[in-house]
């Protein structure tokens, strides 16, 4: 106890300030199971992995049984210790490994560490966060509400124009690839802009060239061959509110041209109809090709692009180049659904190219959630199934906006790929790949 009062008195301004102490929030989140909210009453508390463990069993009010998936058997203590602070007796927590097996901190293996309020620890699968006593009402809403908010949604948030340009007419082009996100962040720009009208979605990928007119502009009674009544059309549709013109890099060249006079005058006359109507409607536009790369092809005119380019441009980038929003993704997905996730099941979906972005990766999670038995996320037939080798991120959009990943990195995630289906069995992924086990450890980086 001296030693560490010592150590307590001399570094002590970071564990005075930081350090858990007596009536602080300990949350335990194991690898199967509901998480267990413990508010430290008591100057000791042990912790023991077991196979047959189920979710968190408490017992004697001072033990906890956690899972261990993978057959471990290990254990750890938290311990109180004591130290005399302005002469008043202060207690703070200590948490030490018992035996050789060490715990994980905050990303670093340990044996003995001074825990401290937000500190995340790993003991096998499990995780154990720690809370200070005065927000313990407001880590529980905290942690709520990070369930129930998109980790992608207030990653969208991030990305919206300043409120000058939201109160704004200003038109908004958005470009980036399939399932990052564009949809989403038109609707938020539409309720964020304090607009009145209605939220028009039409993409025009979905219409034949012959009806787009119809779509956008509207017709009257009788102006082509079975047409029975007036339409209002979209862009009418959506006065005083937002028309959001999605896959507009599929427009046809012809109603582009027509489009673009729309811009300049605000005027929509119907198909077949003789009156023009002022519109006052903010367009949003999206695009999951370079608009580049198809007016050096001679497929989107000039003039229409730089009509595009005039107002507000926002790029959403894809999953390939923000890997870390995966991992925040996954830990979302699992605290929602009172799962976990190896750090192997992260390291594989983080090497994946993921072409369908969120849209696919919020996709095959929800599907091996239902699928999974015992609701911890390891590697599986069910990720390898996954098209790892498809180029459809390799198009000219990739290209154009400089995500094109390196040799190096295609040969990096291959080699973590091999290594994962084979159980992380050096000398078999060496063999099935062709190279000496030295080398794999290399590439992987591993000892």
């Amino acid at each position: 106890m001296s030693n560490l009062r010592s150590f307590f008195s001399l570094s002590g301004t970071k564990i005075k300030e930081n350090g858990v102490r007596l009536q602080d929030v300990m949350e335990i989140y194991p690898a199967v199971g509901r998480r267990k909210r413990i508010v430290l009453t008591r100057t000791s508390y042990s912790f023991k992995l077991a196979p047959e463990a189920t979710g968190v069993e408490q017992k004697s009010g001072i033990t906890f049984i956690l899972p261990s998936v993978d057959g471990e058997i290990s254990g750890m203590t938290l311990e109180c210790f004591s130290t005399a602070v302005n002469g008043k007796e202060d207690f703070r927590y200590i948490l030490k490994a018992e035996g050789e097996i060490p715990f994980r901190c905050e990303n670093h293996f340990a044996r003995e560490v001074f825990v401290e309020k937000g500190s995340e620890i790993t003991f096998g699968y499990n995780i154990i966060k720690f809370f200070p006593k005065e927000n313990m009402t407001g880590a529980n809403k905290t942690s709520e509400a990070w369930k129930g908010i998109d980790i992608f949604d207030t990653e969208l948030m991030r990305l919206l124009p300043v409120h000058g340009v939201l109160q704004s007419d200003m038109n908004i082009l958005l470009e980036g690839e399939t399932g990052t996100g564009k949809t989403s962040l038109a609707k938020m720009i539409h309720q964020s802009s304090g607009r009145t009208g209605a939220f028009v979605h039409l993409n025009l990928a979905s219409f034949a060239e012959g009806l787009l007119e119809s779509e956008l502009w509207g017709h009257v009674k009788g102006a082509f061959t079975g047409c029975v009544k007036d339409k209002l059309g979209a862009i009418r549709e959506a006065e005083n509110g937002t028309i959001f013109l999605d896959e507009i890099d599929s427009l046809p060249l012809s109603i582009q041209t027509k489009l673009l006079i729309f811009l300049d005058n605000k005027e929509v006359r119907a198909v077949g109809g003789q009156q023009s109507f002022k519109v006052n409607a903010r367009f949003i536009f999206a695009s999951g090709r370079s608009l580049d790369v198809l007016m050096e092809k001679n497929l989107f005119r000039k003039d229409f692009y730089y009509r595009l380019h005039s107002g507000q441009h926002i790029f959403l980038p894809s999953l390939r180049q923000n890997p870390d929003l995966i991992e925040r993704f996954l830990d979302w997905f699992c605290c929602k659904h009172y799962i976990a996730a190896s750090s192997d099941f992260k390291n594989l979906m983080k090497a994946l190219p993921w072409p369908g972005n969120y849209r696919q990766l919020r996709a095959h999670c929800e599907r091996k959630y239902l699928i999974s038995d015992n609701k911890f996320f390891v590697p599986d037939e069910c990720d390898f199934r996954l098209n790892t080798c498809s180029s459809d991120h390799l198009d000219d959009f990739s290209y154009q906006t400089g995500t094109w990943p390196s040799l190096n990195q295609v040969k990096k995630n291959y080699v973590l790929k091999t290594f994962l289906t084979f159980g992380k069995n050096v000398k078999k992924s060496a063999s099935v790949l062709g190279v000496a086990p030295s080398t794999l450890r290399g590439l992987l980086e591993v000892s």
